[in-house]
């Protein structure tokens, strides 16, 4: 085969990309429709040849389009300026097309074999740090899904703690019974199935009045003592027990101004401290039963305003005042209910109800032993001492008409 050259009036030679995975049998295809964008006059008249190369990551054909007419000049042996070859059927290769293209083919093998093995090692770390991140969004979520059940948990141990007092207080008020006292665990450290377990001690009324007021709440249980009577009035013992659905552990230290704000709230009603440990939570008070409301209400607030809960309660009603004993722990649960409230709305059930007093017939005149008696009732007010006692009743100390120092417990 000869060498013959072309003038390059004689021919055109375009550059364009080529997809890197089209196969060879669709090459001539695809440039046949370039060339016919690109070429003015191209035609059955014409033929070509191509080589490729690599550029900037891309796979460029470079094409050579030239006259049939004028390549049968040449081969005739016509002008002579351009090294070309001469192909079968006149095809004219006018670069060494297979050479050049087993290199350019080994190119862009070796080029996308890197571009994917680059891809596959990003991908894989990519893979790794979803994984990782998977994992730990998957730890983040079950720890947020466990302490949303426990605070669910304890939620529910507080909510059937609260409708359980609310029923029990209920029916007393209902019965027209009385606390003789009182101690209530709502909240405690849990090792046992006991969620929360409240004892009374009742009077003036039976056990057959409860009978009814927990008789949806299966996991209840109450147990009532025999009833005994003193001075013709029904007494006996209460106590409630509920199931824990889930082990508890609370922080019972209370801060400097939960502390100072507790005992405002109990000074501020004219209740007497009595005791107070501010690493255990303990508060211990007696106040006045006229002032049961106001200052049930002030510690009620006061818990809002701190987060802080009245884990247990003690009661001990008097005649004219209450002894209370309270444990405040850190608020478990987002739920609201606090028993403050509720012992505020029956205060009365703890209050000794006054029987109607009836006048004695009188036949004769009062004698006057009788009218100095009346006379000493008159001059109690001039008292000048109490003292308040254990049992929270009040010992009066007064003079009476004739100077002599008197004391009556009321």
């Amino acid at each position: 085969m000869k060498k013959e050259s072309v003038k390059k009036d004689d021919y055109e030679l375009y550059s364009f990309p080529m997809p890197f995975l089209l196969k060879k049998s669709r090459r001539k295809n695809y440039i046949a429709k370039k060339l016919e964008q690109l070429h003015p006059c191209f035609s059955d008249n014409c033929c070509y040849d191509a080589k490729y190369r690599l550029k900037k990551g891309k796979l460029i054909a470079a094409v050579a389009v030239m006259d049939k007419v004028k390549l049968a000049e040449y081969k005739t042996g016509g002008k002579r300026h351009l090294p070309l070859k001469f192909g079968e059927e006149n095809k004219l290769e006018f670069f060494n097309s297979e050479k050049m293209l087993n290199i350019s083919l080994a190119l862009a093998i070796v080029f996308l074999a890197t571009i994917l093995s680059v891809s596959y090692a990003i991908h894989s770390k990519t893979k790794a740090q979803a994984t990782k991140a998977t994992k730990a969004s998957s730890s983040t979520v079950a720890a947020k899904t466990e302490a949303e059940n426990f605070d669910r948990a304890i939620q529910q141990n507080i909510v059937q703690a609260y409708k359980t007092l609310d029923d029990f207080l209920q029916s007393t008020r209902k019965s027209g019974g009385t606390i003789k006292n009182c101690s209530l665990i709502f909240l405690e450290d849990q090792n046992n199935e006991q969620a929360y377990k409240m004892n009374f001690s009742m009077k003036e009324c039976f056990p057959q009045d409860f009978s009814t007021a927990e008789e949806n709440a299966k996991e209840i249980q109450r147990i009532f003592s025999a009833v005994t009577y003193s001075n013709s009035k029904p007494e006996f013992s209460a106590s409630l027990y509920g199931k824990a659905k889930s082990v508890i552990k609370l922080k019972k230290e209370l801060s400097k101004s939960q502390i100072d704000d507790i005992r405002l709230s109990i000074w501020s009603c004219n209740g007497i401290l009595l005791t107070d440990f501010s690493d255990e939570g303990i508060v211990e008070f007696l106040f006045q039963n006229k002032s049961a409301d106001k200052i049930l209400e002030k510690l009620k607030n006061v818990c809002q305003e701190h987060s802080i809960f009245p884990a247990a309660i003690e009661i001990e009603p008097g005649k004219f005042n209450t002894k209370m004993k309270i444990i405040f722990a850190e608020k478990i649960g987002a739920e609201n209910f606090n028993p403050l409230e509720l012992l505020k709305d029956y205060s009365a059930v703890f209050v000794e109800k006054d029987l109607p007093k009836t006048k004695p017939l009188q036949t004769k005149a009062a004698s006057p032993k009788a009218t100095m008696t009346a006379k000493e009732n008159l001059s109690k007010d001039e008292s000048f001492g109490r003292i308040i006692q254990k049992d929270g009743s009040v010992l009066i100390f007064y003079k009476n008409n004739q100077g002599k120092i008197r004391g009556e417990k009321q």
